[in-house]
């Protein structure tokens, strides 16, 4: 006798078709001044988000350091050209 799997569907070449994991929705850690930040690309390809664009520059011009104008100043001080 062969025992039937309730959960397990079978696609037409009678393959076993596992259920899809669902995604936990937790949110990520963050700096304690972004608390709250959110950010989305809706249904457009446009960037949505629930802070000013002004706001985030300022936090990641304070807090990130900018590599290709580290790159940049290293270059004017020892005298390289691209």
């Amino acid at each position: 006798m062969v025992e039937e799997i309730p959960f397990i569907k079978f696609s037409f070449l009678n393959q076993p078709i596992m259920p899809k994991k669902k995604r936990k929705q937790e949110n990520p850690e963050v700096n304690k001044d972004l608390k709250g930040f959110n950010i989305k690309i809706n249904e457009f390809g446009e960037i949505t988000s629930n802070f000013e664009v002004d706001k985030l520059n300022k936090f990641l011009n304070e807090n990130i350091e900018d590599k290709k104008l580290k790159d940049a100043e290293e270059d004017h001080k020892t005298g390289k050209k691209e």
